[in-house]
């Protein structure tokens, strides 16, 4: 590990901040396929929106990744059936 450089984001920065550029590209889509590896909750709120707008969202993620958006889902009050029929994960 020597000459080695350890980079950190910069804890003062907001979700929107730091996803802004990614999530104008998701608005511009008509269809998503991903990899989701990390758990963002705001970005799971993105994607519920976008789903509910009829936007087609597949992501692959881990088990834990998916037992953390399951777990927000049970917390969070029903946005509707819409983007339930529009988002898969897998």
């Amino acid at each position: 590990m020597q000459e080695s450089q350890v980079l950190t984001s910069v804890p003062h920065l907001t979700f929107s901040m730091r996803f802004r550029p990614f999530v104008t590209l998701l608005e511009d889509a008509k269809v998503i396929r991903g990899v989701a590896p990390v758990f963002a909750p705001d970005l799971l709120d993105v994607y519920a929106e976008l789903a509910a707008k009829g936007i087609q969202i597949e992501l692959v993620v881990t088990r834990e990744v998916l037992e953390n958006m399951l777990e927000l889902a049970d917390r969070k009050p029903a946005q509707g059936s819409a983007y339930k029929a529009n988002l898969r994960l897998l």
